[in-house]
Formats: C-alpha cells, sequence, structure tokens
C-alpha cells in the first residue's frame, strides 16, 4: 500500500475512533468499516491487473509477426468467433482509414493486388449470395463511387476474357454506305487548309496556355487537322460543341481565319482556358446537355457543325441517349454532325476493352441509327481511314506523324 493510502487510511481509524464516542448509528459506524475493507480490496485488484498487463506486454513483444497472424486466424473458428467478429467489426469501423492507408503504404503493388483479390472472396461470396444482400451492399459502395455487380449475361459490360476471337475482325457495315470514295474526295479538298496547322507546337507551352499543341492528352493530331480543315471549309456560321476542351481550342483558331463563324460550347466541367473571355469563344454554356433549351441545337443550319464529344456510354438518363434519340432528329437538313471516339466499322479496339477497362458503346447506338437510313450521309470517317487509305491521308498530311484518330 503506498504512503498516500496508509494516510488515508489512518486518517478513517481516526475518524472511526471519534465517531464511536459520539452518539451516533453504529450502522454507519459499519458502513465506514466495509468501504475500508472495499478499498484495500480494490488497490489489491489494480495492482493483479497491472502484473498482468506487465505479463500480456512481454509475451507480445515476443511473438514474431507470424505468430500475430496465426493467432488472428487462429480465432475465426471456435467458440469465441462470433465475439472475435463484434470486436473485429468494432476496430474496423474505427480504424478504416489507417487500416486503407497501411494497406497502401507498407505492401508493394504485386503483393497489394494479389492481397486485395483475396479480399474480393469474401465479398463476392457474402455480398451476393441474395439478392437483398446484393442489393443493400451496391447501394453502400455506390455511395462511395463504386459499383459491384456480379458478372452476368444481364449485364451491360462484357465478360472480358469470354469475347469470342471473331468479334475483333467483324465489320459492322451491312446496311450503312461508307462512301470511301467520296471520303477519300473530300480529303483531297481539305489538303490546302491543313497547311494552316503546320505551326502547332508539339508540347505545351506555359507561356502560351491557351494555345493547342499536337501532344495534348485528349484530340489527336489527325482529327485535330481534320476538324480544323471542315472548319474552314465548310465555313459553318456557328460551331456548337457538346463537350468542350482541346477541340475547343482548334476550333477557335478556325474561327480566327473564318471572321463570320462563331464557337459556343457546352460543358458542365470546362478546363481553365475555356474560362478565358481572351479566348474568342461566343458561349460557354456551363450545363450538362440534357439541360440545354432544344432551341440551341434546332437553330443550327446547314453546314453548321455540331461537335459532339460525350461521354460514350448509352444508359438510362446519359447524355449519349439524350443526343442521339432527342437532338439528332431536330437537326435541319445539312447540319454537319461529329462524333468523337468511334471506331466504326469494327468494334472498339481489343486493348480498350481488355486492358484498358473502356466499356464505350455510344457507336452502337450511332450505328443503328445509320442502318438503312438515308437521312444521315457519312463524310468522315478517320478511324478507318487510317486502317485502309493511310496512303492517302499521308499525302494529304504529310506534316503528320499519325495518320487515323476517332472522329466520325
Amino acid at each position: 500500500m503506498s504512503r498516500f493510502n496508509s494516510v488515508k487510511m489512518k486518517g478513517k481509524r481516526i475518524l472511526i475512533k471519534i465517531l464511536s464516542r459520539l452518539p451516533v448509528s453504529n450502522r454507519i459506524i459499519a458502513r465506514i468499516r466495509r468501504l475500508e475493507s472495499q478499498l484495500a480490496q480494490n488497490e489489491l485488484e489494480i495492482s493483479h491487473l497491472e502484473a498482468l498487463n506487465v505479463d500480456l506486454n512481454r509475451r507480445l513483444s515476443s511473438l514474431d509477426a507470424q505468430s500475430v497472424v496465426e493467432n488472428f486466424f487462429g480465432l475465426l473458428e471456435g467458440d469465441q468467433s462470433y465475439t472475435f467478429w463484434q470486436h473485429f467489426h468494432k476496430n474496423l469501423c474505427e480504424t478504416y482509414d489507417v487500416f486503407s492507408d497501411s494497406l497502401g503504404k507498407n505492401i508493394p503493388q504485386e503483393d497489394l493486388v494479389h492481397l486485395l483479390s483475396l479480399l474480393l472472396i469474401p465479398i463476392a461470396r457474402n455480398g451476393l449470395k441474395d439478392q437483398a444482400t446484393g442489393t443493400r451492399l451496391f447501394y453502400i459502395a455506390e455511395s462511395m463511387d463504386v459499383h459491384i455487380l456480379p458478372v452476368h449475361y444481364y449485364s451491360p459490360l462484357p465478360h472480358t476474357t469470354e469475347i469470342p476471337q471473331w468479334n475483333w475482325q467483324t465489320r459492322f457495315e451491312q446496311g450503312v454506305d461508307f462512301n470511301v470514295q467520296s471520303q477519300l474526295r473530300l480529303i483531297s479538298l481539305l489538303h490546302d487548309y491543313a497547311k494552316e496547322m503546320t505551326d502547332i507546337r508539339s508540347e505545351y507551352d506555359e507561356n502560351l496556355p491557351n494555345e493547342f499543341y499536337w501532344n495534348n492528352p485528349a484530340f489527336g493530331a489527325m482529327d485535330a487537322v481534320i476538324y480544323y480543315s471542315m472548319i474552314r471549309h465548310f465555313k459553318p456560321k456557328r460551331v456548337l460543341e457538346v463537350g468542350g476542351g482541346y477541340s475547343s481550342l482548334v476550333a477557335l483558331k478556325a474561327r480566327r481565319a473564318n471572321i463570320e463563324t462563331i464557337v459556343d460550347v457546352i460543358e458542365p466541367y470546362p478546363l481553365d482556358f475555356l474560362k478565358s473571355a481572351s479566348q474568342g469563344l461566343n458561349r460557354l454554356i456551363k450545363l450538362p446537355v440534357q439541360e440545354v433549351p432544344m432551341i440551341e441545337f434546332e437553330c443550327l443550319a446547314a453546314n453548321d457543325i455540331l461537335f459532339i464529344d460525350s461521354t460514350h456510354i448509352s444508359k438510362s438518363g446519359s447524355d449519349v441517349n439524350w443526343i442521339i434519340l432527342n437532338i439528332l432528329p431536330r437537326l435541319k437538313p445539312g447540319v454537319i454532325i461529329h462524333f468523337h471516339d468511334i471506331t466504326l466499322p469494327w468494334d472498339y479496339p481489343r486493348e480498350w476493352v481488355q486492358q484498358k477497362r473502356i466499356f464505350y458503346n455510344e457507336q452502337f447506338l450511332l450505328l443503328a441509327l445509320l442502318i438503312n437510313n438515308p437521312a444521315f450521309e457519312i463524310l468522315l470517317s478517320n478511324y478507318l481511314l487510317g486502317a485502309e487509305h493511310s496512303d492517302e491521308l499521308q499525302k494529304a498530311f504529310p506534316f503528320l506523324s499519325i495518320w487515323g484518330g476517332g472522329s466520325f
């Protein structure tokens, strides 16, 4: 017993002696003595717990990492497993950020991928075991910007390892006239305008942040040259972009040569250079295309250009559905329509699907619109020309190093 506690106990004994001389109840004296006894017992228990803690720390310090992990997994089965999982759940709720950060910081990349793949097993086995559990897990994951879905033939995502080999070589062109010879004739007409692009820089220049450059991350050289030359050749009174960015810089460069052309951009998430009024942009409409008044599209006239660079995904409520099903039918005859990242008449490249996990489907809806539909004429397909007529492209645009693209 510590000196301090000894003093306290001595004080209590004096108090008891004094009280015993006073006319007080023996019951009060008895209670004080019981409290004295309990205090002594508590001190013994504290001493015992301190000794156990010292012993536990000694044992833990003697365990290596492997023993700790083995002891951990040894608790997963047995009489105490339910209690163990309750404690595990509680602690994970309190430390999931530390848990996640530690995984990322302390495990090499290959080991991390393997470990995470193992963690997927209990999610797949338990989270998708019935519809009710799977639905709850889906919405919880969705709130974290992740979708958890089973591989299924009803899923819009393909089973990437089961796509048949013939799919990558098949041409989907029945009922569609790609007008290849007309495309090549148009390319020859664009040649002179393309020369105006030879002064484009290869790399970004921080002193000219609002100028287009070849090695940008979004709009390839061939597509840029064709787009610029089309604006110069058809001289539209209005270019309306749905999805602005580096393509807008190309349109604005062409506008400086076509004095009467105005450029409007619909872009809900504009890059900094689009926000600059000095670029000659007529209007920047910071809305999703689904919220833009239909009059913006209905007033486009012959030779005006509707440039579309969408999310490339057809799904419930998507911009692709809205554009193809609601906007295109309202356009006046003669409006020139551009779609980006189109690889018709083939499926999207195998590398996109199987390596980059790009699951676009926009072009299939577009192709369905074009089949046996004389209301639309294909003017240019950069991907097709690059795949089968690269020699003609090289002659028309000799200053480029890559011929082909995704503009359609």
